[in-house]
């Protein structure tokens, strides 16, 4: 069975998605190797998941969640848009890779 396809669509930032598919990637060729189908689908979820309720949060905090995103003020303010949508991006980045060595550590 194709496990990494429970890591799809996640994240809202294409390259954070990636760098997570990269991960999960790695466990599967790692850790989880040897593993079952169900106990490679539940540490995904639990990776993915947490990943995914990271960004929201990030996304929500900076005022650039799409359901909480005003076009108008998009519109006036493509810079700062950005500069705060890199900046998640970043953090996620930084997320992943901690959620990372923690799998890596205690699988």
């Amino acid at each position: 069975m194709d496990s990494i396809r429970w890591s799809y669509n996640h994240l809202k930032n294409e390259n954070s998605q990636q760098y997570l598919q990269e991960k999960i990637q790695a466990l599967l060729e790692g850790p989880l190797r040897n593993k079952d189908d169900y106990e490679q689908e539940k540490a995904i979820k639990v990776f993915a998941e947490g990943m995914r309720d990271s960004e929201s949060s990030l996304l929500y905090s900076r005022d650039i969640h799409p359901q909480k995103l005003d076009l108008t003020w998009v519109a006036m303010n493509k810079e700062e848009y950005m500069k705060r949508y890199k900046e998640v991006e970043q953090m996620m980045e930084t997320n992943i890779s901690r959620q990372y060595r923690h799998f890596i550590t205690f699988l």
